[in-house]
């Protein structure tokens, strides 16, 4: 189909079959929604550490090669429906990967939703325009992504790998007697949030600040983030509430901290 674009580029019909088949393509690969419901299925079945790095890897490759598409074909580049499609479809993303993850007390399928709400921030930045300031502000998005659920998904393993329990709703105390653990995977969640001071921020800000602040796309980040705030608070809750954690788990090692 892509050949035979180049071939006749004014033969809307191909065009159409085209960015249909491409959007279903890269929908399937980099799971936007509804695509990304095997992320929490495959949460079930495996530990924090694998399902992070197979559900970061694989947006990311896909992300990128969607951009050499882009800037490989001069009629996908210069569409009229190709940016606002992303945006709107990052924007569905983001909001309904947090959304989910807010209500999520699995801390695996929490990862899941927060790697799909990335994802669907990932393609916001893309929306802003195909030039070399945004490529760079993508680039730095991923590599702040990829550091923070890192450390996210590691403290969350060793946590679980502690308490022998994966819903953390039932690890009332447990920043009591892991202070560094439990604040690395709040501190996390707060970076996501866009939090002035953490990673995300300069991303989130320069993302809102080419958003118009009427659109639908606006109001879609800002309610992302706020849902994202409140999991962080909940967590904050639970980790340091008065309740003591049971006799017999051992605490941090120097290694851990």
């Amino acid at each position: 189909l892509l050949s035979g674009v180049e071939a006749g580029p004014n033969d809307l019909a191909i065009v159409q079959q085209a960015m249909l088949m491409l959007s279903l393509g890269f929908g399937f690969y980099i799971s936007v929604f509804p695509f990304y419901a095997w992320g929490p299925m495959l949460a079930d079945e495996t530990g924090p550490l694998l399902l992070t790095f197979v559900m970061l890897a694989f947006p990311f490759f896909g992300l990128v090669l969607g951009l050499d598409f882009i800037d490989r074909y001069s009629w996908l580049r210069n569409s009229l429906t190709l940016y606002p499609a992303l945006k709107a479809i990052g924007g569905i993303t983001f909001l309904t990967g947090s959304l989910w993850a807010v209500f999520e007390r699995n801390t695996n399928r929490f990862i899941a939703y927060i790697i799909a709400a990335t994802t669907g921030f990932s393609m916001l930045l893309l929306s802003m325009g195909h030039n070399k300031e945004t490529v760079n502000l993508f680039l730095y998005a991923q590599i702040c992504t990829v550091l923070v659920i890192m450390t996210l998904a590691t403290s969350i393993a060793l946590m679980q790998g502690k308490t022998g329990n994966n819903n953390w709703v039932e690890w009332k105390g447990l920043g009591r007697r892991f202070p560094f653990l439990s604040s690395a995977a709040i501190v996390s969640v707060l970076s996501l949030c866009g939090i002035p001071l953490m990673a995300h921020f300069p991303v989130r800000n320069m993302l809102l600040a080419n958003l118009v602040v009427f659109e639908p796309v606006w109001w879609m980040v800002l309610i992302a983030s706020t849902t994202l705030l409140i999991s962080a608070f909940r967590w904050l809750a639970i980790f340091f509430s008065s309740e003591r954690l049971p006799a017999g788990i051992e605490s941090e090692t120097s290694t851990e901290k």
